[in-house]
């Protein structure tokens, strides 16, 4: 499980990255645009994708 929880915050932050890189630098947009269906049949993913993806913004809006 940890293995695959690495995975799936590996593919957030590539995705919200590409975004960035991009120009998308608004976070609701972000949450309307990513979308990781290898992950779709997660529980909670629904639920839980959109404060991820603001997270994963927040990293690169703050330049950590």
């Amino acid at each position: 499980m940890v293995a695959e929880a690495r995975g799936f915050y590996e593919d957030l932050m590539a995705a919200v990255g590409k975004a960035w890189q991009a120009g998308v630098r608004d976070p609701a947009e972000l949450v309307q645009r990513i979308r990781l269906p290898r992950y779709q049949n997660w529980l909670g993913y629904e639920q839980w994708l959109p404060l991820d993806v603001e997270r994963a913004w927040a990293y690169y809006h703050m330049g950590w």
